[in-house]
């Protein structure tokens, strides 16, 4: 019978460490040369009767369909008012917030849309519209009344809602080319 060598404890942590960097390059590698959409999922929060949330559907299927490899989950809440003038989706929708598990694009009333985007809960888009070209920038009508403190976080959809995009996406760039499509 053969003889079982003996680590020393250094040989046996070198060993480890040689394992473990060997696991992480292979994990990094895994990722590689997939394109930076892939595999995205954006939610998506509104309100609205069954006209709006089809007509919302209908965006989200070209939207889905323009940009491979991103899924969009809409979610859906009663515009209903409910106690204190609030509705139960922005009752929900600050729920969410306050659980760091807001919708990365969302729709907001436009009556209190300043009061999110001076508490920090919105993302700026000015930097997104300054990138943008002449072909995807938003046009004067969605931009109407929507700087707060000297940024824009939102696009006015309609008289009573703006579409915003929340400061805790992961996937900003996509949230922007979905918020576009559903402002437009």
């Amino acid at each position: 019978m053969g003889r079982i060598p003996r680590m020393t404890a250094t040989a046996a942590w070198r060993t480890c460490i040689a394992a473990a960097a060997c696991i992480g390059l292979a994990l990094s590698m895994a990722g590689c040369g997939k394109p930076e959409s892939a595999g995205v999922t954006l939610r998506l929060s509104i309100w609205g009767d069954p006209h709006e949330q089809q007509r919302v559907e209908e965006a989200v299927k070209s939207f889905e369909a323009a940009n491979p490899g991103v899924r969009v989950e809409v979610e859906t809440a009663p515009a209903m008012q409910i106690a204190g003038g609030i509705t139960a989706y922005e009752q929900k929708l600050i729920v969410l917030i306050a659980a760091q598990d807001a919708p990365d694009v969302m729709y907001l009333p436009r009556e209190r849309y300043e009061f999110y985007a001076e508490k920090g809960a919105l993302v700026n888009l000015e930097p997104f519209i300054e990138e943008s070209g002449d072909g995807v920038r938003p046009g004067p009508e969605l931009l109407e009344g929507m700087r707060v403190q000297g940024g824009i976080y939102g696009l006015a959809k309609d008289a009573d809602t703006v579409c915003t995009i929340s400061v805790q996406t992961k996937h900003p760039r996509e949230a922007w080319a979905l918020l576009l499509r559903i402002a437009a």
